[in-house]
């Protein structure tokens, strides 16, 4: 193993360059970024949807419940034609759409950490954990834009570190030969 990496240094170097360049690139332009993005989402939701219509229109015969793969094919059609063609909406929606179920998620925590205070110990972290996850889904509800960008910049911070490592490791493994 310290062998093949130590041959091939230079690709963790490359990766973990590439990663700290996209990292650097998502602080400097996010709205480009983000739009980025949901264009190769869209592409991949518009090639897996036509795959899967194609898929289930060529097997009508042979599965009963082809219509199903016809229908997820379509929205996957329809969702990626939406995520090309508004990628920053569509960024804003899913952003919601998690907002909406952190919200519910953290509703449901604090009632079940409200109904077993009387029989479980330590039940006021669930408690605390659906209340974080209420006000986390309320800032995505409420400033969705600002949360989408907010989370691209953690992704960034994640890049540029991990990137880093990279970068050190096949320095490191370089000097192995």
């Amino acid at each position: 193993m310290q062998v093949m990496i130590s041959r091939n240094w230079w690709a963790l170097v490359l990766r973990g360059g590439l990663a700290v360049l996209l990292g650097i690139l998502a602080f400097i332009w996010p709205t480009h970024t983000v739009r980025a993005l949901f264009i190769l989402v869209g592409i991949f939701l518009i090639l897996d949807g036509a795959i899967t219509a194609g898929f289930s229109l060529s097997h009508r015969g042979m599965v009963s419940a082809w219509w199903f793969f016809l229908l997820e094919g379509l929205a996957g059609l329809l969702i990626g034609l939406f995520a090309l063609l508004r990628p920053e909406t569509a960024g804003v929606v899913l952003v919601v759409l998690v907002g909406i179920w952190a919200l519910l998620t953290g509703i449901l925590e604090i009632l079940a950490g409200i109904r077993l205070s009387a029989s479980l110990p330590g039940e006021w972290l669930l408690t605390a954990g659906g209340t974080l996850s209420v006000i986390f889904g309320l800032i995505m509800i409420i400033i969705p834009s600002t949360a989408l960008i907010a989370l691209l910049w953690l992704v960034a911070v994640y890049f540029i570190l991990f990137g880093g490592v990279l970068v050190i490791l096949g320095f490191r493994a370089r000097s192995y030969q």
